[in-house]
């Protein structure tokens, strides 16, 4: 949270808190179903916290085609005409260029019929009945409602959704042994298809930020309901002495603008057909002095929005190297740690040795310091060893050992002993 009001703090802007929202309600399961949560049984169709969250339009060009993803080589799953309406998604990603929208009422997917479990008795009766999934991953494909075979793959259903057949004669795919039978459903809950923003108009106003108090990055106190609107506000409206169809373009380029504020993640904000799209209006603005000033004034706030998404891709790209570098740390300290015990284990003690007034035999032993600071054992060196390169040092210890009564602990005859300071 931090770095986000940091983020704004750069570019100068004012962050908007979100109010809350209402849950999905909850999805019908299929209890008999093996090892499905009801998290895996997503509702048919689109629920009403969806539909909120869309945007009337209007297609506004003579035929518009939909596809399954954002992209011109894409599955065309149907096709649209001029007036007809749209509900477009504002909290979906889309792409530069591209509008996600709610599936078109005929719109169709396949799945395979053997990752199901139908009941046939209510199947006879009712071709758009229920059914299950009863694999763990069902793939579906995208179609076409004309189409003669099922589309490219779009995604996998895990085992347990609940999915509405559709009244339509089923689809094959391959031949011999491998054949498989496919059977036509209503598009699952999560999914949108896509349209190009230059074919549809708004039919209502794009998604305001939510009404909430505003809270500045530098963490002032809230900001007035009045005075937050009127802020909101400053941005100018149309105008009727503006040249036809300048404001029709501009609500268009607002809602556009809008939808990727709303539906991204900072540091995903693209704006490029927006700042053409303004930057077009004003060459064509003339001598009209306050739709100049209008479009300038978004241009401005959409300089601030482009400063912030940089900010963020950059914050983000630093937090990247930093978790990559922490990581590669992270993965040397246990390397260094196993080989540590490995080498260890070749041990018979391992601690700090120094000098001790204790004698055995007539002779000096050293101490040796366990990691609690405490003797664990003493070391009789043979005078073939010189222990002074040693003395307040990390070693490790060979040799043989016994309990010694005199001692009250071990007591190590040592045949060698090395240092391991640089193991630490």
């Amino acid at each position: 949270m931090a770095i986000f009001l940091a983020v704004i703090q750069i570019a100068g802007l004012t962050i908007l808190s979100p109010g809350g929202e209402q849950g999905d309600p909850p999805a019908r399961a299929r209890p008999d179903i093996g090892g499905a949560s009801q998290a895996q049984v997503p509702a048919l169709g689109h629920s009403a916290v969806e539909t909120a969250r869309s945007i009337a339009a209007e297609v506004q060009t003579e035929r518009l085609d939909v596809f399954d993803r954002p992209d011109e080589s894409g599955f065309v799953t149907g096709r649209v005409n001029r007036g007809d309406r749209l509900r477009i998604r504002a909290d979906r990603s889309a792409g530069t260029g591209w509008l996600a929208i709610e599936p078109l009422p005929t719109a169709i997917f396949w799945i395979e019929q053997s990752s199901l479990e139908i009941d046939e008795e209510e199947a006879e009766h009712d071709r758009r009945s229920l059914a299950w999934v009863n694999r763990p991953q069902a793939l579906i494909r995208s179609g076409h409602p004309q189409a003669k075979l099922p589309g490219p793959p779009r995604g996998t259903l895990p085992r347990g959704t609940m999915v509405q057949l559709v009244d339509r004669p089923p689809l094959s795919l391959g031949q011999g042994p491998e054949k498989s039978r496919w059977l036509a459903i209503v598009p699952p809950a999560d999914q949108v298809s896509y349209v190009r923003v230059e074919g549809v108009r708004w039919l209502t106003p794009p998604p305001p930020v939510p009404p909430a108090a505003e809270l500045r990055a530098s963490y002032e106190e809230p900001m007035p309901p009045n005075q937050a609107a009127k802020q909101r506000s400053s941005v100018p409206r149309a105008s009727s002495s503006w040249p036809p169809g300048v404001s029709a373009e501009m609500q268009r380029i607002d809602g556009i603008y809008q939808v990727i504020i709303a539906s991204q993640p900072i540091e995903k904000w693209r704006f490029e057909t927006v700042r053409a799209g303004y930057q077009d209006l004003l060459k064509r603005a003339g001598d009209q002095l306050d739709l100049e000033e209008a479009l300038r004034t978004r241009l401005n706030r959409l300089t601030q929005h482009e400063q912030a998404a940089k900010a963020a891709r950059t914050i983000e790209s630093i937090l990247a190297k930093s978790h990559r570098r922490d990581s590669e740390v992270a993965a040397v300290r246990r390397d260094l740690a196993r080989l540590e015990r490995t080498r260890a284990r070749g041990y018979d003690a391992v601690g700090f040795i120094q000098p001790s007034a204790r004698k055995v035999d007539g002779h000096r032993v050293f101490a040796l310091i366990g990691g609690q600071g405490s003797t664990i054992a003493y070391l009789d060196i043979p005078p073939g060893l010189d222990p002074e390169p040693f003395l307040a040092r990390r070693i490790g210890v060979r040799g043989q050992a016994h309990f010694s009564e005199d001692l009250g602990t071990r007591l190590i005859t040592v045949r060698d002993m090395e240092s391991i300071e640089a193991k630490k």
